[in-house]
């Protein structure tokens, strides 16, 4: 785990979406506030249904993810790393219950930034107050795909749309960051389904697989 020092505080802040062109005197501020930066362990519920703070979080090292559970069924939402956000559905809502449950996958630092603080940066810096409806806009889109995924008719479809909302790497690759147990439970199928899926996208040529690296044609 990276050490939690000012100075790495600050520059997990500076390089994050939310705090691009912000004011540095603010990121030096929130960077040296020893109670917005919390000690998380592996395993450790963050955020769930009846019990969250009303701050943003933002991950300053190690992992985190956001999953939803129904019943006995557990379906992986989200997953951060260094620099994401999450949180902003506990930001101005009366609503007294969490959307999801966020859990450490392994030991990790999270900066908080509190609702009255985010209020407080919205008032004094006009580029955090765009970074932050641009975060929300990005959230719109990402939970429009996430519909989109699961209202797909076919395995098939579900796992294109999973795929065309992943990063993209410099080579035109797209990798799977997760095992196939935790994508065929965040695509609501079974693991068998999945890799006959798969297969089926590389038999009809959407799809070029090699491990866990997957090509996307242009025109998919």
């Amino acid at each position: 785990m990276a050490q939690i020092d000012s100075n790495s505080i600050y520059e997990v802040l500076k390089d994050t979406a939310l705090f691009r062109e912000v004011d540095e005197k603010i990121i030096k501020k929130l960077s040296e506030d020893k109670n917005a930066v919390k000690l998380i362990k592996k395993g450790e519920t963050i955020y769930a249904p009846e019990k969250f703070s009303r701050s943003l979080g933002i991950v300053a090292d190690g992992i985190c993810r956001a999953k939803n559970n129904s019943g006995n069924k557990s379906v992986l939402l989200n997953e951060f790393r260094r620099g994401d956000i999450f949180g902003a559905a506990a930001l101005f809502t009366d609503e007294e219950c969490y959307v999801s449950e966020i859990v450490a996958s392994v030991d990790c630092v999270i900066i908080f930034i509190s609702q009255a603080q985010a209020e407080e940066f919205i008032k004094k810096d006009s580029n955090f107050a765009k970074n932050y409806i641009i975060f929300l806009s990005d959230r719109i889109r990402f939970l429009n795909r996430k519909i989109n995924r699961f209202t797909a008719k076919t395995p098939e479809d579900r796992v294109l749309e999973y795929l065309k909302s992943q990063p993209v790497a410099s080579d035109g690759h797209t990798v799977i960051g997760t095992d196939m147990r935790s994508l065929a439970n965040a695509l609501g199928i079974s693991r068998a389904s999945l890799y006959r899926a798969l297969d089926s996208l590389q038999s009809q040529n959407k799809i070029t697989k090699n491990g866990t690296s997957i090509s996307l044609p242009q025109n998919i």
